[in-house]
């Protein structure tokens, strides 16, 4: 295990640097300290450079290890993660009981985040950043697979901001199915950014041209869907602008959302939101957005969605305050 024990400076932060092809592999990497970790540190830049790769030899369902893992913990400000391949953390057999639990880049209380130019695959959640009174999260150009969560951004604790996140340019596709389970242990989510008490708020949040596309769900002996949303919000937002996202599920009578394809929920004075120029299909059912638990004045403009059982569902005190030029078939 690499651990940080030094800062960098603005321009010249400290950089750990793969060479070309060069592979951090272990059975399993430790869940409490991964491969590569940083704490308290600042100016940390953790580069693939061409290949390199962090990765688990023997830890999955039917492997010889079931133990947690996490390849990377971010705990560090000004940090920045781009060009790495983190791979086959935890390889789960689909629909069975397994619960292990892994990440491949696990982050927490980080301000002046950069995560850019990175090939995330299987593990439980590709990329999970805790939150509390943070800052600048910029998370792009990645590319994500086999994951139950392709990006998860939230907070357990009452009073925690949030402000300025850019999710741009991410490819976040098939492979959801494999963390199926009877009763879904876990829902599935290409994105989801929370909240969870009164006084959590992220602010600022731009969520645009990331491509959503493939098998998420296919549980044939539980008999229904495990997917919950491609991009889901709740628990305590501000207005995010949500824009040129494509999202496309496979064919599959189970692939599909038990919410919607975008779907932002309320609670915790979560108001506005903006969502326009998205193209949403789906696999003959399911949803393409939906506004829950007393959202009010969400704009609907020029999304396009076919394929779906319900184009647009307003629930309960939730209201729109325009909606225009949407094409639904």
């Amino acid at each position: 295990m690499l651990a940080f024990k030094g800062s960098g400076t603005s321009g010249n932060p400290v950089t750990l640097l793969f060479e070309s092809g060069a592979v951090f592999s272990a059975p399993y990497w430790s869940a409490t300290q991964g491969a590569v970790s940083c704490a308290g540190q600042s100016y940390i830049t953790i580069d693939g450079g061409t290949g390199g790769t962090i990765e688990n030899s023997a830890d999955g369902t039917a492997l010889a290890y079931q133990q947690p893992s996490e390849a990377l913990q971010i705990n560090c400000n000004n940090a920045t993660v781009k060009n790495l391949t983190v791979t086959n953390i935890y390889l789960r057999t689909p629909n069975s009981m397994d619960t292990v639990d892994s990440e491949c880049l696990a982050l927490s209380n980080v301000n002046n985040l950069l995560v850019t130019g990175n090939t995330l695959n299987n593990c439980r959640v590709a990329l999970g950043a805790a939150f509390c009174n943070n800052s600048n999260y910029e998370i792009s150009s990645n590319k994500i697979s086999y994951a139950d969560h392709g990006i998860t951004i939230g907070t357990g604790t009452a009073n925690c901001t949030l402000d300025n996140v850019k999710i741009h340019n991410n490819e976040i596709g098939t492979g959801g199915y494999v963390w199926d389970g009877a009763g879904c242990p876990w829902h599935h989510d290409g994105m989801h950014l929370f909240g969870n008490a009164n006084g959590d708020n992220i602010t600022n949040a731009l969520i645009y041209n990331n491509y959503y596309h493939g098998l998420w769900s296919n549980d044939t002996s539980a008999g229904y869907s495990c997917l919950n949303a491609f991009i889901f919000m709740e628990w305590g937002w501000t207005n995010p602008k949500i824009f040129n996202n494509v999202m496309e599920l496979d064919p599959g009578a189970l692939n599909i959302t038990d919410n919607a394809l975008i779907t932002l929920k309320g609670g915790a004075g979560s108001s506005g939101g903006e969502i326009y120029n998205n193209t949403l299909t789906s696999s003959g059912d399911g949803t393409g957005i939906e506004v829950q638990l007393g959202v009010l004045g969400v704009v609907l403009m020029n999304n396009i969605m076919s394929n779906v059982g319900y184009s647009v569902n307003i629930q309960d005190t939730s209201t729109v305050s325009a909606a225009d030029y949407n094409l639904y078939y």
